[in-house]
């Protein structure tokens, strides 16, 4: 889709990867956490005021999975 590796290996990439996988103060782990917990996407939303951006990412992911017949991990509705 014209990514580029190198853009993926900076801070802007693997950064914030990093940060969104090992920091126990992040927006998105947070969120995964508390969904994994047994919360509902609508409730870990509504416990934090701030931006979980892998929120609406996932959403445009499946989209862009389905449009494209990309083969993903099946998901369940929240």
């Amino acid at each position: 889709m014209g990514g580029r590796a190198e853009t993926f290996s900076g801070l802007a990439g693997m950064g914030d990867l990093v940060t969104t996988c090992i920091s126990p103060i992040g927006r998105n782990r947070s969120f995964g956490e508390a969904v994994g917990r047994g919360s509902s996407v609508k409730e870990a939303l509504g416990a934090t005021a701030a931006v979980v951006e892998g929120v609406p990412t996932t959403a445009s992911v499946v989209e862009l999975t389905a449009r494209l017949a990309w083969r993903c991990p099946s998901r369940r509705r929240a």
